[in-house]
């Protein structure tokens, strides 16, 4: 009977509406990590592909594949329930701040519910171009509202940043900071030194917001090569972006080999992100990416990311809507490839010693052990 409660003591069940099933947050990191931690991991995901178990986690869909926002953050909530309880799990760990809803009836049914919170959605909010901009500042305040009170009684809140920490702590008595830091595995068979490289590089989502027309230009300038991987958003300035600079090498979106690949054949990397309310206060992932690929960066000077790359002199901090200065930071470190170099191996020993998933990987087993 013991060993009977102790297995659906370890039985977890990690649920998205929004993400994809194989997300490098949700399902390489925190679901893999538990599997290997000895947890029945199950994640309940939103679209129309057939159930599989692939590294240990067991990956159930909705059956349901939504059409747009609205029919995803409107019609899909009794699906995900319903499945959600078919599962039985001990622990429910939400990602979506539209699953909030979701998370107050499992907790209603019994069971310990935690929420991960991926952004400051309210601060988010104020960028969304989706939400007409008279209505932003009171769509923001409202959730926010909302969201403190279902989170308040839930039974952890686990978060990517100091920012969002401090935010939540007085609301919760349990939160958990959990930082969306690389995994050694992707990048640990990279040499230290890569004969050739060329050009500069900029992964992730491609957008106004995220510097992509400040990079451009930088890059046009100067006449070198800019090779750039992800999806644009919207996918409406894709043309004008192309068609604006023949420096630009546009790969798509690849995979994680790919990404790393990419990265350490370039001489610096890009992560020029424009001020908003949330780029502030996050870390930017791709950012430490380019640090464990042994790669220099050029970084939006925000306090949080300078106090980052001065302390471990990987890279030239600049103001992410200055042209001058991105290329004047780009200039620096291609004309001084032993800086370049030097920086690289810097990031790389940071991200080693410091900035890392395996670190994070104990923090989240450990909450878990504490929980149940």
């Amino acid at each position: 009977m013991t060993s009977n409660s102790n297995d659906k003591n370890r039985k977890v069940c990690h649920i998205t509406s929004a993400h994809p099933r194989f997300d490098i947050r949700i399902f390489h990191k925190e679901c893999v990590s538990l599997s290997n931690a000895g947890y029945e991991v199950f994640l309940l995901v939103n679209d129309s592909q057939p159930d599989e178990t692939r590294d240990g986690v067991n990956v159930v869909s909705t059956g349901f594949s939504p059409k747009n926002r609205f029919e995803r953050m409107i019609l899909s909530h009794k699906k995900i329930l319903e499945k959600a309880l078919l599962i039985d799990a001990k622990v429910y760990h939400l990602h979506d701040p539209e699953l909030l809803g979701v998370g107050t009836k499992l907790k209603k049914a019994g069971k310990k519910v935690i929420y991960d919170s991926h952004e400051d959605v309210p601060r988010q909010i104020m960028a969304k171009t989706w939400i007409h901009p008279v209505l932003r500042k009171t769509v923001s305040k409202v959730f926010e509202i909302y969201e403190n009170k279902r989170v308040k009684k839930f039974d952890m809140i686990v978060v990517p940043t100091p920012h969002i920490y401090k935010r939540f702590n007085h609301i919760n008595e349990n939160v958990v900071e959990l930082c969306n830091f690389p995994m050694l595995k992707e990048f640990r068979n990279i040499p230290e030194q890569i004969e050739n490289k060329v050009g500069v590089c900029y992964v992730g989502a491609i957008s106004k917001v995220r510097g992509i027309y400040e990079i451009s230009k930088a890059t046009k300038k100067l006449g070198i090569p800019l090779k750039i991987c992800g999806k644009f958003v919207p996918d409406s300035i894709k043309e004008e972006i192309l068609s604006e600079n023949p420096q630009i090498e546009y790969l798509g979106f690849l995979d994680r080999k790919g990404v790393s690949n990419v990265i350490a054949q370039s001489v610096l990397g890009l992560v020029t992100l424009l001020p908003t309310p949330n780029h502030v206060n996050s870390y930017p992932i791709k950012m430490f990416e380019y640090m464990a690929a042994g790669i220099p960066v050029v970084a939006s000077d925000f306090e949080l990311w300078r106090n980052i790359v001065e302390k471990s002199d990987c890279g030239i901090c600049v103001d992410p809507s200055n042209v001058e200065e991105i290329i004047t930071a780009i200039d620096k470190l291609i004309n001084d490839p032993k800086k370049a170099a030097k920086m690289g191996q810097n990031g790389r020993k940071a991200v080693w010693d410091i900035y890392n998933w395996e670190k994070e990987e104990i923090k989240l087993v450990g909450a878990y052990k504490n929980l149940i």
